[in-house]
């Protein structure tokens, strides 16, 4: 068996193998190395373990490098999960024990890996990420019928409010993204570049799309959604505060949902959320299932790694400064930040 790295005219063969395998999941697939070099400029050692021209796994990994937030080998970035996929237990602790050694010549503090499930070896693992899904019924009204009360007369205050709800593509980029913005900007968060956001509807043009929420001619909410193996997800939604009375999250995800019935999915991902937050909160009270995922820290240098914290005290303070920022200038200098916080 040998460990190589992954270039464009494999990247064929690693999605057929990330397809098939019972993990596999959107992150995995090779263009995600596409979008964070292009977005953000990274480097991506997308490691492969292969015997001839068999594909035994796969691990992406994400060199992220900041003066800030500090120094990583992350599998991935930005995301829920990807981390290593494997045939085998021997392939699996071969492709980590690679993927340790790429992350120590590049001189990172510590190797990251956000798994579906944990992993044997010496980590130190985080489960205060979870990740919510619900069962997609076979029809909208056995699905309405699943919807708790509570979510039903939102989204029926959501219709009397005249919301409606658009599906479109890359084209409507820009008006989800002023949302998003915004809604970043108050929640005290640094906001990904609209680079990002056009490489990843760009990349995956056949797996993702965009819907939004719309009231008259304003745009008062919208998500980016993912489709792959029968789940549809909407990892990165936004509605602006001063229309929460209208209900725009309830009736965007209630929209999503049927879309999930309308393409024959079998799962509907709300996306991470942490315990206990209002995020979470919201999300559970669809009936939606919780799952941990795992998220593995192995330090490559000397003693333990200062792992990333939504609880550090400088965060917190960071998040009530960046609130009463101007929009204009937390658009510009919020992607300068993002880049570099794997969260």
């Amino acid at each position: 068996m040998d460990i190589i790295l992954c270039d464009e005219a494999s990247g064929d063969k690693w999605n057929a193998f990330v397809e098939h395998a019972q993990d596999g999941w959107h992150y995995h697939l090779f263009g995600w190395k596409r979008v964070i070099e292009s977005a953000y400029g990274h480097e991506c050692p997308y490691l492969m373990a292969v015997r001839g021209e068999a594909v035994l796994g796969v691990l992406p990994l994400v060199i992220v490098k900041s003066r800030w937030f500090g120094r990583s080998a992350t599998s991935l970035p930005y995301v829920d999960t990807a981390g290593v996929l494997a045939e085998s237990p021997e392939v699996c602790t071969a492709l980590v024990e690679h993927a340790t050694s790429v992350a120590r010549q590049h001189d990172v503090s510590y190797l990251e890996l956000r798994q579906a499930s944990e992993l044997k070896g010496t980590f130190r693992v985080d489960t205060h990420k979870v990740s919510l899904t619900l069962p997609v019924k076979a029809t909208v009204e056995e699905q309405w019928a699943a919807v708790p009360a509570e979510r039903r007369n939102r989204i029926r205050k959501a219709r009397k409010s005249e919301l409606q709800v658009d599906w479109a593509g890359r084209g409507a980029l820009r008006p989800f993204y002023d949302v998003w913005c915004r809604n970043m900007r108050d929640l005290g968060s640094p906001v990904h570049s609209m680079a990002w956001f056009d490489a990843v509807l760009k990349e995956f043009s056949d797996s993702s799309g965009i819907v939004l929420v719309r009231w008259d001619q304003t745009f008062v909410g919208g998500a980016v959604w993912l489709r792959f193996k029968n789940v549809l997800a909407v990892p990165w939604v936004s509605s602006l505060r001063q229309h929460f009375d209208k209900h725009p999250n309830d009736i965007l995800y209630w929209g999503a949902i049927e879309s999930a019935i309308e393409n024959h999915c079998h799962t509907f991902d709300f996306g991470r959320s942490t315990k206990p937050s209002g995020n979470y909160t919201y999300k559970a009270r669809w009936g939606a299932d919780e799952r941990p995922l795992y998220w593995h820290y192995r330090s490559v240098g000397e003693g333990e790694p200062e792992l990333p914290s939504d609880d550090r005290v400088k965060y917190r303070w960071a998040a009530r400064i960046w609130r009463r920022m101007p929009l204009g200038v937390t658009n510009l200098i919020g992607p300068c930040l993002r880049k570099g916080i794997t969260n």
